[in-house]
C-alpha cells in the first residue's frame, strides 16, 4: 500500500542504516518538516555551542547533525522566495534534515547542489529513471517538475555566524489522486504518470538512499578539512544533469515570482558556488546566486 509510514516500524527498519533511533522522528501530517526542523535546530542553538572553537562539533553539534523529519502529508510545504510546496496526503516524500558543518554553514548554495545530486543519485537507483536539475534546486522528470530544495541556514546572534542549516526535500512520486491544483498542474509531475493504491513507491528505501548519498558526499569533502559544501566532482555532476547548458537561452527574474526588471540572456555555464553564470542580450557577463530562471522552450533535452 502507498501508505507505508508505520512509525514503529519505519524507525526499526531506518535505524540500523542511520545508527540512533532518536535522528529520526515521523510525522503523520504537520505544517511543514523545514519548520520543525527548524525550531529544533533554534533550540539547540540556545542551549549550547555546536562547534568547538577549533570547528569541530560539540556533542550537541553531533547529536543534531544528520537529524532527519519526515512526514506523509504537509498543510504548509514551503518552497523557495515564501512559496508553497503541495504536499498531499502519502503520495510524495516530505523531508527535512538538519545539517551542522565543521566551522558553520559556508556556502548555503553548495549544500543545495550537493542535495540535489544525492538526490538524483537515490532517484537512479531506487526507480530507475534519469532526473534532471533546473538550476538553482528542482528536480524534473519528463518535463515537469517533480521535487524542489529548500536549504535554509539558521544564525547564532550572539556569535554572529551560521553554526547549521536545515535543507528540505519535497517529492512527488505518485501524482494526487485528484490531479495537481490548477496554478501547478502544467508544470507539476510525478515520477510515477499515475496514480494507484496498489503501487509501492518504496518511500523507506528512497530515504535511505537520498540521506546516505548526501551525508557521504558531504563528511567525505569535510574529512578532507574543506570548509566548502560541494565538491568538485559533485559540481560536475550537477552541470551535466543540469538543464541549463551553456548556450541556453533563459529568462531571468531577479526577484522570483515578479515580472519587475526580468531580461533574457544566454547560459555560460555554473561556477564552483553553484552561481549561474549569463550573458545579457547588452552583452554584460552576470553571476546568479539567487533569483529564479525559466527556459525559453520545454524541448531542453533529450534525455527526459
Amino acid at each position: 500500500m502507498i501508505n507505508n509510514f508505520s512509525p514503529v516500524m519505519d524507525i526499526e527498519s531506518l535505524k540500523d542504516t542511520f545508527l540512533s533511533k532518536e535522528k529520526i522522528h515521523l510525522y503523520g501530517t504537520v505544517s511543514s518538516t523545514n519548520i520543525l526542523a527548524r525550531e529544533a535546530l533554534e533550540k539547540a542553538i540556545k542551549e549550547a555551542p555546536l562547534h568547538h572553537h577549533d570547528g569541530n562539533l560539540t556533542q550537541q553539534g553531533q547529536n543534531l547533525h544528520g537529524t532527519i523529519f519526515i512526514a506523509e502529508q504537509q498543510t504548509g510545504g514551503k518552497g523557495r522566495q515564501g512559496r508553497s510546496f503541495f504536499s498531499p496526503q502519502a503520495t510524495g516524500l516530505y523531508m527535512s534534515l538538519i545539517i551542522v558543518p565543521p566551522h558553520g554553514v559556508t556556502n548555503p548554495a553548495g549544500l543545495t547542489a550537493t542535495m540535489a545530486v544525492a538526490t538524483c543519485q537515490a532517484l537512479e537507483k531506487i526507480y530507475n529513471i534519469t532526473p534532471a536539475i533546473k538550476w538553482v534546486n528542482d528536480i524534473f522528470y519528463n518535463r515537469k517538475k517533480v521535487g524542489g530544495i529548500l536549504a535554509e541556514g539558521v544564525m547564532d546572534s550572539h556569535k554572529g555566524y551560521i553554526p547549521g542549516a536545515v535543507i528540505g526535500i519535497g517529492l512527488n512520486i505518485l501524482p494526487p489522486p485528484q490531479g495537481f491544483p490548477p496554478e501547478i498542474e502544467s508544470i507539476a509531475g510525478a515520477i510515477f504518470p499515475t496514480y494507484s493504491e496498489e503501487k509501492n513507491p518504496l518511500k523507506k528505501e528512497l530515504v535511505v538512499a537520498i540521506v546516505t548519498n548526501f551525508l557521504h558526499l558531504l563528511e567525505s569533502l569535510w574529512n578532507q578539512d574543506s570548509q566548502n559544501h560541494a565538491s568538485d566532482d559533485v559540481m560536475e555532476e550537477y552541470r551535466n544533469r543540469c538543464l541549463m547548458k551553456p548556450g541556453t537561452k533563459i529568462k531571468v527574474f531577479p526577484v522570483a515570482g515578479s515580472q519587475e526588471n526580468a531580461y533574457t540572456a544566454t547560459c555560460l555555464g555554473i561556477d564552483q558556488q553553484a552561481r549561474l553564470q549569463v550573458i545579457t542580450e547588452s552583452g554584460q557577463q552576470k553571476f546568479l546566486d539567487s533569483g529564479e530562471v525559466s527556459l525559453q522552450s520545454l524541448n531542453f533535452t533529450n534525455s527526459l
